[in-house]
């Protein structure tokens, strides 16, 4: 069967298929989506507090983030000691 005669096939069943469904009442057609309204974003409910310990919650033992009230990064310190500590074992 080539694709046209399968394309002619295809079309005649869902001809028929649409026939069957009309003839017994039944609605086959999608309704139409309801028109999306677009809200403004809800206020969050937390306090600045609340969203600082979420965050420290959050990221509990992370060393590679910057300490937001030092200042200083956390996670280089680390991880150059780390490293120092593996070359020194590795080839010393």
């Amino acid at each position: 069967m080539s694709g046209r005669d399968e394309l002619s096939a295809l079309l005649a069943e869902n001809a028929r298929l649409i026939a069957l469904l009309e003839s017994h009442g039944i609605e086959w057609r999608q309704s139409q989506p309801a028109a999306a309204v677009e809200r403004e974003p809800e206020p969050s409910r937390l306090s600045a507090a609340e969203k600082v310990a979420l965050f420290r919650r959050l990221f509990r033992g992370r060393r590679c983030l910057s300490d937001p009230l030092g200042g200083q990064d956390l996670g280089q310190d680390w991880i150059h000691a780390r490293l120092r500590e593996r070359v020194a074992r590795r080839y010393l």
